[in-house]
This record gives C-alpha cells, structure tokens and sequence, in this order.
C-alpha cells in the first residue's frame, strides 16, 4: 500500500507518525509543505498541483497511492485528484473544508485572513502559538506544538491556499472521478456543520464521523483512520 499524506496549515510532517506506525509496512510520503520548495506555499494552487503530480511521478512511477490530506492539505489534495484522477486508488479528506463560498461568507473568511497575517506579523512567537491553539474550530483535540517555520511561508499561506482561491467549483465535487472519504470528527462541531451543508449538495463521496475526535483527526483518531485506510486497501 502506497500512502501519501500532506499536512495542515502550520503542520509537519510528524503530524502522520502515528498514523503510519499503525499502518505498518506500508511505502508512505510525508513532504514538509513549509520546507522552501515546488511544494511551499509560495505557489498557487495550479503551481502546486503541477509541482506535486511531477514528484509524485519520480516516487511512485506508475504505481496509485492512497492520498490523505489533512485540513488545508485536504483542500491540495483536492486540487491533485481533480487534476489526475487516475493517480489515486483512494483519497482520504480529513476535517476538510471546500470553501465553495457565498458573497458573506467570503468576506468574513478575508477579514479571518487579514486578522491572521496581522498576528502573524506582529505577536511573538509563544503568543501566537496559544491564540492559534484557541479558536474554537479546535475544541475537543489536543493542543500542538506548533514548529518553528519562517512568518514568510504562513503568511502566503494564508492567501495562496486560501478558501478564497479554490480552482475548483461545487459540480466539480459532485462528479469525483477517484473513490473519496470525507472524514469529520464527532466533536468538531464548525465541520461538522460543513459535512451536513456538503452532504445536502450531493458532494460525491462517502462520509465518515469519528466518534470521540475533534478537528486535529491525526492525532485524536489514528488507530481509526488506519483501518479505515486498510479496509479501502
């Protein structure tokens, strides 16, 4: 089994050990998206998504892996499935987020943005770790640790691989040409909300709530979402 797996916002990829030591023998990747490179948040989505089918080809040849992607890294791995679906037997979204937006909706999530590139700019590094730890998407998961990663990449971050610069629209979720999981935690009750609004669209896909695990499904649910990523194998 071939696993592929690309982070969250402001992650690493550490954040997939657990998940791995319960898959076992399994050939996985796990790129740093906040490493300088064809992967960083310096490039668009259409950017990434190019740079990422291309390493893709180099590690796998041929050969279709399984690709999880975890909150924004559910958002890229979207953009690589659309792109090329037959480079995938399965892709796993977790805690993901579409953004297919109204009018408000897009602009409270720019005014969320600049509030963020502010702190981003200004608070000190143990002050920003702690409000980011404490919206309230992440009630019911751990607190992380959150790695030492230059200001630069997560302020692109959060324009470039913004909900506001999606390539993709609400028909195309509803024709996914790769079999797909939406995968959401029992107690992350801002995606939850997400999942029934998806639902209600007739996004194609299967979805899956976790019971016991909120936003941060990586570390509140990994001995779950191994099975599941076996069951699909």
């Amino acid at each position: 089994m071939n696993i592929v797996g690309l982070h969250g916002f402001w992650g690493e990829p550490s954040e997939f050990d657990q998940l791995q030591q319960a898959l076992g023998g399994s050939t996985s990747w796990y790129p740093n998206l906040f490493e300088e490179g064809p992967l960083d948040p310096s490039h668009s989505f259409s950017d990434w998504t190019v740079n990422f089918l291309s390493l893709l080809q180099q590690r796998f040849g041929g050969e279709k892996v399984q690709l999880v992607g975890y909150s924004q890294g559910a958002r890229l791995a979207l953009h690589a499935a659309l792109q090329e679906p037959k480079r995938f037997d399965h892709v796993w979204l977790l805690s993901a987020h579409p953004g297919q937006l109204n009018e408000a909706a897009r602009s409270d999530r720019q005014k969320w943005i600049q509030n963020w590139r502010q702190k981003f700019e200004t608070e000190d590094w143990e002050t920003l770790v702690q409000d980011w730890n404490s919206q309230d998407v992440f009630v019911g998961s751990a607190r992380l640790t959150k790695p030492k990663v230059p200001r630069s990449l997560l302020k692109m971050a959060l324009e470039n691989w913004s909900l506001l610069q999606h390539r993709f629209h609400g028909n195309d979720l509803k024709s996914l040409k790769v079999p797909t999981t939406w995968v959401y935690g029992a107690l992350d009750k801002k995606f939850l909300a997400v999942k029934d609004e998806l639902q209600g669209q007739d996004v194609a896909g299967r979805f899956w709530v976790l019971e016991d695990a909120g936003h941060r499904l990586l570390t509140d649910a990994p001995e779950i979402l191994a099975q599941g990523l076996k069951e699909r194998t």
